[in-house]
């Protein structure tokens, strides 16, 4: 006479599994999502949004879409620090923002419009002088640019020379 697989003790088993398999799917992450505007309400597009965990060194960066929204999710849970920069705006920052396992922490914030500080750049040159009855256009060279020119008598400094370069000899020394 065969043995068969006794239905009850199949079932039980299957019944101890089944939690342990449920537990597994368990989310162990969470999310930070917000809209960040002005103070009237109208949206900031670009801003950059930095989510640094506190005590670890873990950080994200996520920018805001055309309606100032942003989501930045599979967060580890924990205690975050959240900093919006964009330009024209004063940084904003909030401590001790909140992440659960599974959940999602909402974070609206309105942020304030700051003036640009720029550093001042001064140009000084000296006056130039035009001589409006002078026509001549040209370089004047003196006994110390002349000196620096190598000299073209030898045939070999000839060939290392550019063309011009012999050129503007020839003249000068006429």
């Amino acid at each position: 006479m065969s043995r068969g697989v006794r239905p009850v003790p199949l079932l039980a088993l299957l019944m101890a599994l089944v939690p342990m398999a449920a537990n597994s799917q368990a989310p162990t992450s969470g999310t930070i999502q917000g809209t960040i505007t002005e103070r009237d309400g109208s949206a900031v597009p670009s801003a950059s949004v930095r989510i640094t965990r506190q005590r670890v060194a873990f950080s994200r960066e996520v920018v805001t879409n055309a309606a100032g929204a942003f989501r930045a999710g599979f967060l580890a849970p924990g205690v975050y620090r959240v900093t919006v920069r964009r330009i024209g705006y004063r940084p904003t920052v909030v401590e001790n923002v909140a992440v659960v396992s599974g959940g999602v922490t909402r974070l609206d914030l309105a942020i304030e419009p700051s003036a640009l500080a720029l550093d001042s750049v001064v140009v000084r040159s000296p006056p130039v002088t035009i001589d409006r009855d002078e026509t001549e256009f040209g370089t004047r060279i003196g006994s110390r640019e002349l000196s620096l020119l190598p000299v073209p008598n030898e045939a070999r400094n000839r060939n290392r020379l550019p063309p011009r370069t012999i050129r503007i000899w020839t003249m000068v020394r006429m």
